[in-house]
């Protein structure tokens, strides 16, 4: 039986699980070069036999054209291809949505969705759509890309939602997600908040029979994500303030990981079929953990779900 652990890099869990990546149609937000997404695309192309479909989704094409031409020269596989998307903007979501339908065909089936692209830590702003920026990049331009292709999802279709440990810098709260048009904002609990409903999204896909997983990739730096970030002790005292204010439990960063090892867990939850009757459950270091209460409320669940379909004027039924 294969351990796992912080150690464990995306391209060996592929190696072991190839048979469940083989002929699927896999869609990856945030695949930017040097991203999570990004190098996750790259070790689920090197699948044996590879994926059917591999659409990469990200703002610039430029940045992503890396990953497709790595893809493209070192892999058997059908061509990866690129769909834009600006997750902030319901436009730019709902035109991704048919691109994506489009590649796949009218009868063709999505198996696996990761939805990893996210902002983090910013100042405040507005969406389009008038909603705090982390919020809406982070949980509800998922929540519609995901649900508008919800018709073409496979069966056993897993989705997976990258959050982070961040979650513990700040709950979601529905009346309040625009920290009172940003007059209580803080970067970071906006960050916090928007990780929280990440996984709460997860419970709700879940209770719907969704497969759906959240995790927490890791502490990364030199991503994209953490562009002008430091490893550094200063940082994470405030992080721990924050999040004991915030939450009332303090979050401590773990050692840091490689990108090779960051995208182990998001590789697992959608290659591993241990992880079957499992639904909902958040990961950390490749390993099933428990989150805190608010991050599990059901109350909270609804609550998000109904507030996501009010804010994209759009209900769902699964």
């Amino acid at each position: 039986m294969m351990t796992f652990s912080k150690e464990t890099t995306g391209a060996v869990l592929v190696a072991n699980f190839s048979k469940n990546v083989a002929n699927k149609t896999i869609v990856i937000t945030g695949a930017s070069s040097g991203s999570l997404g990004g190098q996750t695309a790259i070790d689920l192309a090197h699948s044996q036999p590879p994926p059917a479909h591999l659409i990469l989704l990200a703002r610039s094409e430029a940045k992503v054209q890396p990953v497709i031409d790595q893809i493209n020269t070192s892999t058997t596989g059908p061509l990866a291809k690129f769909v834009p998307i600006l997750l902030d903007d319901f436009d730019s979501i709902r035109s991704a949505a048919k691109a994506i339908t489009d590649i796949v065909g009218p009868q063709g089936k999505i198996d696996i969705l990761m939805n990893y692209a996210g902002i983090m830590a910013v100042p405040y702003s507005l969406s389009k759509a008038g909603i705090e920026s982390q919020f809406a990049t982070n949980h509800i331009g998922h929540f519609l890309l995901t649900l508008r292709l919800k018709s073409h999802l496979s069966k056993n279709a897993r989705i997976i939602n990258v959050s982070s440990d961040g979650y513990k810098l700040g709950r979601f709260d529905p009346e309040k997600y625009n920290f009172d048009d940003g007059k209580s904002y803080h970067p970071w609990s906006g960050y916090g908040q928007s990780k929280t409903a990440n996984i709460l999204f997860t419970k709700g896909l879940a209770k719907r029979g969704v497969i759906s997983f959240a995790l927490h990739p890791g502490v990364i730096f030199g991503t994209g994500l953490t562009v002008g970030m430091t490893d550094s002790d200063k940082l994470f005292e405030q992080l721990e303030e924050i999040s004991v204010r915030n939450t009332g439990e303090a979050m401590v960063m773990g050692e840091g990981k490689t990108v090779e090892q960051g995208v182990a867990t998001a590789i697992r939850a959608v290659v591993d079929p241990s992880l079957d009757g499992k639904n909902g459950s958040f990961l950390d270091d490749c390993e099933v953990v428990e989150v805190l209460d608010y991050a599990r409320d059901d109350k909270l669940v609804e609550s998000l779900w109904e507030l996501s379909e009010k804010l994209v004027g759009e209900k769902f039924v699964i």
